[in-house]
């Protein structure tokens, strides 16, 4: 799974409540960390400072 499958899956939950949205992206912070985690720490690194800066937009997307 890339990155951007999972912004992809993300991005698709904010025509849903803010509530869903969340709940649907802390499962796939889950599900992709522990799969990177595999690979490479230095990846979730760069995936958590990713995902840190784009979660608050994405709370707020689904606000509206």
């Amino acid at each position: 799974m890339r990155l951007s499958d999972v912004v992809s899956r993300s991005n698709r939950t904010h025509k849903h409540s803010c509530q869903a949205c969340i709940h649907s992206t802390i499962i796939n912070i889950c599900s992709h960390i522990s799969f990177q985690h595999i690979y490479s720490s230095h990846l979730i690194k760069i995936n958590n400072v990713y995902l840190f800066i784009n979660l608050p937009r994405m709370m707020k997307n689904g606000t509206r």
